[in-house]
């Protein structure tokens, strides 16, 4: 599903997803898998702030 707005930081935020699963032993497939769901979540709970781009939620990304 892609934004119908500009959201900034999904770039940066699934790479150190991706490098931090990898760091705790998970395969690169499931280090994917699991940093796509990650971003997914923090672009669902992105806000606006001012006019421009919208800012992820990282914590709406979190596991509870």
């Amino acid at each position: 599903m892609r934004p119908r707005t500009v959201v900034h930081g999904t770039g940066c935020l699934l790479s150190a997803a991706i490098a931090g699963e990898l760091a705790q032993g998970s395969s690169v497939e499931e280090s994917v898998a699991t940093g796509k769901a990650y971003v997914t979540r923090a672009i669902e709970g992105a806000v606006r702030v001012g006019k421009g781009a919208r800012v992820l939620d990282f914590l709406s990304g979190e596991d509870a």
